[in-house]
């Protein structure tokens, strides 16, 4: 949903970094310019990517909730630029290096879902400017819940559904 939205405010470049083949596919798929795994999202990554000019990304979003995403984003951002913290961490704690924000003078911000946001959302699906249904990769009757959340769990697809029965 990163690289659509991305893509609806005008972005020249989008890289996406996850850890996951299938991921990576998926956000190549859904508009993504370069899909990178973590090991290869180091700082020369930044450098040899088309639309980035060798300086790295003006946005950088982390949307996984964990200290090496956060660094991850970090390094991937410009100097002078922003780094977006969308991610959940489990323990309610985020660190990351100090130094490499600072050396960069990067701007934190911090994202929650609000109330707000979601007749805006509700919008841009209606209206067909981001795709949802492709994200969805297995379905599962009510019956199945533990199925789904073990399909989920697993990380082997991208969203899972569980759709009640009529």
């Amino acid at each position: 949903l990163v690289i659509q939205l991305a893509r609806l405010a005008g972005a020249s470049a989008v890289v996406a970094v996850d850890p996951l083949p299938h991921r990576r596919a998926a956000a190549l798929r859904l508009g993504a310019d370069h899909a990178l795994s973590p090991e290869e999202a180091g700082p020369a990554a930044w450098t040899g990517i088309d639309g980035l000019d060798g300086l790295g990304v003006r946005v950088a979003f982390e949307v996984a909730g964990d200290d090496d995403a956060v660094r991850t984003a970090m390094t991937a951002a410009r100097p002078g630029g922003r780094v977006v913290l969308a991610g959940i961490p489990d323990e309610d704690r985020t660190s990351f290096p100090a130094s490499l924000a600072r050396r960069k003078g990067l701007t934190l911000a911090l994202v929650r879902r609000m109330n707000l946001t979601y007749p805006r959302a509700i919008r841009l699906v209606e209206n067909g400017s981001v795709d949802v249904s492709s994200l969805v990769t297995d379905r599962f009757p009510l019956a199945a819940t533990a199925d789904a959340f073990a399909a989920a769990v697993s990380r082997r697809g991208l969203k899972v559904v569980v759709e009640p029965q009529s």
